[in-house]
């Protein structure tokens, strides 16, 4: 069985290249080139923002980024109904952020420390969407749920890592900081390959 990497290259051009006259708006919500400056220029401009829109924001990228990696998995054969029905009908199994998180884990995406941070980033971005006061990056139970995260740990240990390795990196424990610098480090392997994370 062949993947879904053709298919894909020829659906994602068709959707990154529409002809001036085809533009939509819904051309700019498509997959991003992960080695272009654009992942690390919206990182920034969403880390600029207020906490409740920038954890919104990033977490919806992330899904995203979780959604076009999954998209890879596939047969050849889906059409983009097909696909509709798999991510964005009212009744898709995938729909949500936390069953494509559970499918990409199931499908050996990635391991469990990235599986338990997008989990705990999904429950931060519930939070900050949800909540009917206001809360920051410094509110308690922000700050013990950014403390969970430790993808950044583990794949700063992972020697073998070739995409954005983190060897040298420092790794901070202000909570604002280690969401988005997961979310980064989490993002590039997603938008890009069928490989492991950690």
């Amino acid at each position: 069985m062949q993947h879904g990497r053709s298919r894909k290259k020829f659906r994602i051009g068709r959707r990154e290249a529409p002809t001036m006259s085809k533009r939509t708006i819904r051309n700019l919500s498509h997959r991003f080139d992960h080695q272009s400056d654009d992942l690390l220029a919206v990182l920034k401009e969403i880390r600029d923002h207020p906490p409740r829109a920038a954890a919104i924001v990033a977490a919806a990228l992330l899904e995203d980024s979780l959604r076009w990696s999954m998209e890879s998995y596939l047969t050849d054969s889906l059409t983009e109904g097909d696909l509709h029905g798999l991510f964005s009908d009212e009744t898709a199994p995938l729909a949500s952020f936390h069953g494509k998180i559970v499918m990409g884990y199931a499908l050996g995406m990635y391991g469990p420390a990235a599986r338990n941070d997008l989990l705990a980033i999904k429950r931060i971005r519930n939070a900050f969407a949800h909540a009917p006061r206001s809360i920051t990056f410094e509110t308690a139970e922000i700050v013990t749920e950014c403390q969970r995260l430790s993808y950044l740990q583990a794949a700063k240990e992972n020697v073998d890592r070739k995409i954005m390795p983190l060897k040298d990196t420092i790794i901070t424990t202000n909570p604002k900081n280690l969401f988005f610098d997961t979310a980064k480090i989490s993002l590039s392997p997603l938008a890009c390959n069928r490989k492991q994370l950690c």
